[in-house]
C-alpha cells in the first residue's frame, strides 16, 4: 500500500474514538482501564505527523469484537 492509496472504507470496522476534554475525563479512562485495556492516543490537528499516524492506525484497525 502506498502513501496515497485508499481502502474502501465502508469494510473496515471504525475505531470508536473517545475524546477526553477534562482532567475528570482522563482519571475516568485510567480507573476504566483497571477493567479492561485502552488506548490513549494525543492527537495533534495542526501536526501532519500526528495526522499521518492516525490515519495509519484508522486504516490498519480491525476492530475489537466489542461495541
Amino acid at each position: 500500500m502506498g502513501w496515497f492509496s485508499k481502502e474502501d472504507s465502508g469494510s473496515k470496522p471504525k475505531v470508536n474514538w473517545v475524546k477526553l476534554t477534562s482532567e475528570e475525563d482522563l482519571h475516568n479512562a485510567v480507573e476504566g482501564s483497571m477493567e479492561k485495556p485502552i488506548l490513549l492516543f494525543k492527537h495533534s490537528t495542526r501536526c501532519s505527523i500526528s495526522s499521518m499516524a492516525l490515519s495509519g492506525f484508522e486504516n490498519r484497525w480491525e476492530g475489537t469484537g466489542e461495541e
